[in-house]
């Protein structure tokens, strides 16, 4: 057999078996381990030395013969015996030692060609370390060694498990037949190593002779303890066995698979086996089965052109029909992945482009191959996530999708390209054009449901989404129940849409069901990658409900179980990730790019990138990635891709609803960085009107869907809880937008608020920051002379404890106004506490003072408030109220004949107290240096004195002080009280207290705090004093308007 072609031996089947069961592991339900033997080392081993060859058994038991004087036809197991007997354990591991010599012999070629075959285990009885040191420079698969029983336990698969030692490195080497007799009980663990590897795999013996004591030990031990329990073991080599020999070998459950024919020519007997050896090696790896998930797409340049030199200007060698035929080849055999891996959907982008060079214009083909291609495409394109088409493509899409008519292709199909045109109008701008397009494919899939059961599941779940993108929270709940498809995918889909409107614990029950349903069916169908796919999914988002939802066993996700056939959740995510990032460093790159040349520029606005791949905008492939599988950017508090969304809504060229409601998906915090950022006061003066508009009622709307949901399930503390979480960036939102609307629409949000904060559903910690908000911004965009029409709405609001007191500042000219006079009269008459020992209702006081400092009171109710106050026999000896509320409170309504008094009591209580950085003190302190130009003068002693006191603070970083964090003492807090103090106590230093000592005291306190600008103006009576020190407060000015 000259040739050699190891396709004609009689054994080829056996070959081809054993090839399906190495290389299809997954559909076999087992693999195949492998035992080497002395004579692939013979055979694979090299040395410079070509004189030399690895012993086998034979030459060893010749050699211990020929010292013993004993016959070679004695069994070698016993020759060994005899020769450790009679001269000593240490003498025959010499022996092996010195005719081995193992580091003389370097593995070749072969080695490499075994060892990167997939096989479950390697398992062998040869003393060398030929097996170990190949195995070093194999990358895949990876190999762990095992010399001893012990190292099992620590070793994964696939392993080369030394059974009989290890010259150099083991004790004891399996030689003699009293090693075999005793190595059941002293080796239990690698005899159960070996029972489970037969029983488990297929098992094929290389390196081995029919003969070879290793080799019967070990078959007998298999026929001895395991007797049918074992799968099929493959003896393979140039065995050159008769038929008598072939009949035992098969008696004993051993699958010869003979390459004697092969090397019949060849005298060489070591070189009979390793080329034998090669040819064996070589077709395995030939016979390897392409795994499912390898698909490709057919790369229509190979198909239609000999060479790739030209082949554009090539006319194609393929016509239409044949290349439609690779295209559906392909499309028919696609394993169906949830979700394309990211490598493919480049493949199939570059097919695309392939296709439209050799198929210039589809108008060309008859109507049946143009409607099959047109089908194609539309296929390639859903795979790709590209729904953005011109509008001929989009008419020969229209002029095929209705079955009514016949179009050469399936009804099914035409339904497919309905509903592809459906979705492409989601992302379209919105025209009378669109939308008969939605009417006319809306009613294509509602009246022919019939050809495809998911047609109408299709439709409902377009329209959610459609009403998603409008955040339109009663239509999304109002459309969910027609959310029931056959896919498990719908369960998640549906828990998608429902973790939308805050019904986690339905959405997790979803999501059990798809998990239970898909795991089921994987057990029973494990080569399909369309359920693979979609149980990884589910998998990892039922790894995050569970802890979510506090259950008792949270599932564990394993990214391991999916990756190895491309079904990975994490390699989307980081996709997505990496494409938004480079998406955003192109966004970073400057316009103009300096050139090394002095003067001269490059303009990177004008470059041009020349390319026929189709470009599917990251926030597209975000949002259809999410859509498709049911991940949500968020659910409850666990932000699945929140860092992805936040960096697509910093794109330049995404629209600003488009942001908008990233954001609401990203945040159910009023106060996160997100949402400062991405709506900042200059970020929302620069939007159109109609964006501002369209996202003001937005929020109203939304606002009112979870106000009811707060205020209908108020028993429910989940879904009440969550609707905080909604209102809280709603309102927020809601409240930065008031700068863009009319003073009218603003009273409108102004009283808004003022109803929210009433109602008790709403009277909640978490929304109090946000309804402030909106009460102040919105009250800034009405004209201070209108605030007056909101004033008795305001007076009017309920006194809650611990909750908001709006209190209108500019009540403007007092009117003739019956409702106003009877709720300031009700103010001041309640202005105490009757029900609380006559304390001072503080949030009344709050509502009045604007009134009292603007003179807004009539005299009558100024002096009521004045004697509700003070009583009505005040002995001018102490402050009244001196816990309640800060002692400069008195300074803004003092009796009118006694102001001289009530300062000097303000000033006693106030300035005779030790100065603290207590944060109550400096709020005292602060707050009454605000009225010294109203009477109150403080001497320059407590000057001088609060000067060297508050200079000499300290900046304590407040992560590492964590009573300070517990009490309330933030030191960004203290800093600006300080700040404060210093700038209202300066101007009464003497002028020798402003010397170049302080000054230098003053301006370290300055800059080791890391004061705020605020306090620059504090230095003003230096530099008056002063001109030296201009310098240096030109530059604190500078670094302040930088700051």
């Amino acid at each position: 057999m000259g040739e050699r072609d190891i396709t004609k031996i009689t054994d080829y089947p056996l070959i081809q078996k054993l090839a399906q069961s190495l290389w299809q592991r997954e559909t076999y339900g087992h693999g195949v381990a492998i035992m080497v033997g002395a004579g692939f080392s013979r055979s694979a081993a090299t040395t410079m030395d070509k004189s030399k060859a690895l012993p086998l058994w034979g030459n060893l038991a010749k050699k211990i013969a020929g010292e013993l004087g004993e016959s070679e036809q004695i069994d070698p197991l016993r020759l060994a015996q005899m020769y450790q007997d009679y001269f000593g354990k240490q003498q025959l591991y010499d022996l092996l030692k010195n005719e081995i010599d193992d580091e003389i012999w370097e593995p070749a070629e072969l080695y490499q060609q075994l060892l990167t075959l997939p096989w479950t285990e390697v398992l062998t009885t040869n003393w060398d370390t030929l097996l170990e040191r190949a195995a070093k420079n194999i990358h895949e698969p990876i190999y762990d060694i095992v010399s001893k029983q012990e190292d099992l336990a620590s070793c994964y698969s696939p392993r080369i498990v030394k059974l009989h030692g290890t010259i150099n490195i083991s004790n004891d080497l399996i030689f003699t037949q009293e090693d075999y007799r005793c190595y059941p009980q002293k080796y239990g663990i690698f005899v159960n190593f070996v029972r489970q590897v037969f029983v488990e795999n297929e098992l094929c013996l290389i390196g081995f002779s029919g003969d070879d004591p290793n080799f019967l030990q070990w078959i007998g031990w298999v026929r001895d303890n395991l007797q049918t329990n074992v799968r099929r073991i493959y003896l393979v080599g140039a065995l050159n066995l008769s038929s008598a020999k072939r009949k035992y070998l098969e008696s004993l459950n051993v699958a010869p698979i003979d390459l004697s024919p092969l090397v019949a020519d060849i005298d060489n007997r070591d070189l009979q086996h390793k080329i034998a050896i090669e040819l064996f090696l070589s077709k395995l790896t030939q016979l390897e089965v392409k795994k499912f998930w390898d698909w490709q797409p057919t790369s229509l340049y190979k198909l239609c052109n000999d060479d790739s030199i030209g082949m554009i200007n090539e006319k194609a060698q393929r016509s239409p029909e044949e290349i439609l035929s690779a295209l559906i080849k392909d499309r028919e055999s696609y394993p169906e992945w949830i979700i394309c891996p990211d490598s493919l959907r480049s493949r199939i982008n570059v097919q695309i482009s392939e296709l439209r060079v050799f198929i210039y214009d589809l108008s060309e083909l008859n109507e049946t191959t143009r409607s099959r291609m047109l089908y194609e495409l539309v296929w390639r394109y859903k795979v790709i996530f590209h729904y953005n088409m011109d509008k001929d493509f989009r008419t020969m899409l229209l002029a095929i999708c209705d079955p009514a008519s016949e179009s050469g292709i399936s009804k099914k199909q035409q339904l497919e390209i309905a509903l592809y045109l459906l979705k492409c109008t989601r992302l379209a701008e919105k025209n009378s054009e669109q939308q008969e397009i939605i009417s006319k494919t809306s009613k294509i899939l509602k009246e022919n449901s019939e050809y495809w059961s998911e047609s109408l599941v299709e439709l409902a779940y377009h329209q959610i989404l459609v009403a998603r993108d409008e955040l339109n929270y009663p239509l999304m709940e109002k459309l969910l129940d027609k959310i029931n498809g056959v896919d498990p995918i719908w369960k998640l889909r549906k828990a998608f849409i429902l973790s939308e409107i805050a019904l986690y614990e339905e959405s997790a029950n979803l999501i059990d069901k798809a998990y239970q349903e898909l795991v089921l069916s994987y057990r029973n169908n494990r080569n399909s990658i369309f359920i693979l796919s979609r149980l990884a999914w589910v998998h990892l988002l039922k790894s995050t409900t569970d802890k979510e939802l506090c259950k008792d066993n949270i599932l564990a996700f394993s990214s391991s179980k999916y990756s190895q056939q491309k079904c990975d959740p994490f390699d989307t995510i980081y996709f997505l990730r990496s494409e938004v990032s480079d998406y955003l460093d192109k966004q970073k790159k400057p316009m103009l790019e300096p050139s090394f040349e002095p003067g001269k520029f490059k303009d990177n606005s004008k470059k041009v990138y020349f390319t026929d791949l189709i470009k599917i905008h990251p926030a597209i492939l975000f949002d259809s990635v999410g859509n498709t599988v049911g991940l949500p950017i968020r659910w409850c508090n666990y932000a699945y891709t929140s860092n992805i969304a936040f960096d697509i809504a910093n794109l330049i060229d995404i629209s600003n609803w488009h942001r908008f409601f990233l954001l609401i998906h990203i945040t159910n915090y009023d106060e996160s960085e997100q949402l400062r950022k991405i709506f900042t006061r200059l970020k929302i003066a620069q939007m159109p009107c109609d964006e501002a508009d369209k996202i003001v009622q937005c929020c109203f709307k939304a606002i009112g869907y979870w106000a009811d949901k707060r205020s209908n399930n108020y028993d429910s503390k989940l879904q009440s809880g969550h609707a905080l979480y909604y209102l809280r960036v709603f309102i927020e939102i809601l409240a930065r937008f008031q700068v863009r609307l009319s003073p009218d629409k603003a009273k409108k949000y102004y009283s808004f608020a003022l109803e929210l904060a009433k109602d008790q559903h709403f009277i909640h910690l978490w929304l109090e920051n946000s309804i402030n908000n909106l009460l102040n911004y919105s009250l800034k965009s009405v004209p201070t002379a209108q605030h007056n029409e909101l004033l008795v709405d305001t007076l009017n609001f309920p006194d809650i404890n611990n909750w908001l007191n709006p209190v209108i500042h500019h009540p403007g000219e007092r009117k003739v106004d019956k409702k106003l006079d009877l709720t300031i009269d009700f103010l001041i008459n309640n202005v105490r506490n009757e029900k609380q020992n006559s304390k001072l209702n503080i949030r009344i006081l709050d509502r009045l003072l604007p009134l009292i400092e603007t003179g807004f009171l009539s005299e009558d109710e100024r002096s009521q408030l004045v004697l509700n106050i003070y009583g009505q026999n005040f002995d001018y000896k102490k402050l009244p109220y001196i816990n309640e509320i800060y002692s400069c409170f008195f300074l803004k309504i003092p009796p009118e004949e006694n102001t001289k008094r009530i300062c000097d009591l303000v000033s006693d209580e106030v300035f005779s107290k030790q100065p603290s950085y207590d944060l109550e003190y400096l709020m005292k302190l602060k707050n009454t240096l605000l009225y010294t130009k109203d009477g109150l003068i403080i001497n320059k002693k407590h000057a001088i004195d609060y000067f060297d006191y508050f200079t000499n603070w300290k900046r304590v970083e407040d992560s590492n002080n964590v009573d300070m964090l517990l009490d309330g003492q933030r030191s960004d807090i203290i800093s600006r009280y300080i700040c404060a103090i210093l700038f209202r106590i300066t101007p009464y230093l003497p002028k020798e207290f402003l010397n170049q000592n302080n000054f230098e005291k003053f301006y370290r306190f300055y800059l080791e705090n890391d004061a705020s600008p605020y306090i620059i103006r504090a230095f003003i009576p230096f530099v008056l004093i002063d001109a030296q020190w201009n310098e240096q407060i030109i530059t604190m000015i500078k670094k302040g308007l930088k700051s």
